[in-house]
Order: C-alpha cells, then sequence, then structure tokens
C-alpha cells in the first residue's frame, strides 16, 4: 500500500513539474517574445507600434497616389514591394479626416460605396477605441481595425490565420501608441 502511495506521489509530482514547465514555457513565449521585435515610429504621423524582428516594411506607394486620397502614411509588411501579389502579414495606411465626431457613422458612410456593411464592433488597440466590421468577408486571412486619433484615420490590417498569427496580432495592437 504504502508502495503505491509513493508511485503516486511520484505521478502526480512528474505531471505537475510538466504542467509548471509548460506554463512557464508558454509565459515566456507570449509575453517575452516582443523582446526581440523592433519598434517602427512613423517621421510623417504620430504612431509608433512593436512588431516581429523579422518582418520587414516597404513604403509601396509614394506621391500623387497618397495625396489624392489624403494619405499621410502607407506601408505593408513585406520585403520589397513587388512580392505584394504573394500575401502580406498586413499593411498600415493613415489618412488626414480631422475632427470626427461619430466614427461608426464616419466608417459606414467611407466605406459604403464599396458595398461593404455591417456593424462596427469596438476593440482597443493601444488604449485607444478601434473599430472592427463584424461578420466581414477577411481578405487573405486579415482582419482589418480603424482607429481615430490625433484627427487621422489609421487603418490596421493583420494576418490572422492559426493561433500564432492571431497571438502574434493581439500582441502588436497592444503595442501601438497613436
Amino acid at each position: 500500500m504504502a508502495k503505491k502511495r509513493r508511485n503516486l506521489s511520484k505521478r502526480y509530482l512528474m505531471i505537475g513539474s510538466f504542467v509548471v514547465a509548460f506554463a512557464a514555457g508558454l509565459f515566456f513565449l507570449f509575453n517575452g517574445t516582443t523582446l526581440t521585435w523592433k519598434t517602427y515610429s512613423s517621421d510623417k504621423v504620430p504612431l509608433a507600434f512593436l512588431l516581429p524582428g523579422p518582418w520587414p516594411i516597404s513604403h509601396c506607394y509614394s506621391g500623387g497616389q497618397l495625396e489624392s486620397f489624403n494619405i499621410k502614411e502607407e506601408f505593408t509588411f513585406v520585403a520589397d514591394c513587388y512580392s505584394m501579389q504573394k500575401g502580406t502579414n498586413g499593411s498600415i495606411s493613415v489618412t488626414d479626416t480631422g475632427q470626427v465626431d461619430n466614427p461608426v457613422e464616419y466608417l459606414k458612410s467611407e466605406f459604403s460605396f464599396l458595398g461593404v456593411s455591417g456593424d462596427y464592433e469596438t476593440k482597443t488597440i493601444g488604449g485607444i477605441t478601434g473599430y472592427t466590421l463584424s461578420g466581414a468577408a477577411s481578405n487573405e486571412g486579415r482582419e482589418r481595425y480603424y482607429v481615430f486619433a490625433n484627427d487621422y484615420l489609421y487603418k490596421i490590417s493583420l494576418k490572422s490565420d492559426g493561433v500564432f498569427s492571431k497571438l502574434v496580432k493581439n500582441l502588436i495592437l497592444s503595442t501601438f501608441v497613436f
């Protein structure tokens, strides 16, 4: 009987050790991940955030293309602009909107010409209330977020297919400073 208890105690100790090691590994993986990330800071608009170290940033549009849409900053997470057709981890564009009193109504009018409709849900991004369109079809596994701050509309599109991508996306969104 005593031998069975010792074996059972050893088994519980091994299981407990495994659970603690697994939890510690997950904590380090998801909370320590940003230690190796790099900071992007815009010199054109109030914007900074962390992104995974290997993610490149390319400014693929310039001059007249951006100015005609009142875009002040635009970039995508690809090594070069020619590889965009292969897919990206996402993109960000910042449009000068001036003061917007009703963000949801602004978004509805902004995207109604594209045939996009639905209910906008709130999501905190960098400590600020942002919006996402519920039930919208995602393009290439990306989720889109809209944040109004500093008289700009920040349009954020990040890849979100798979558990790891969703965790990375949420970590990135939590680091935004507008």
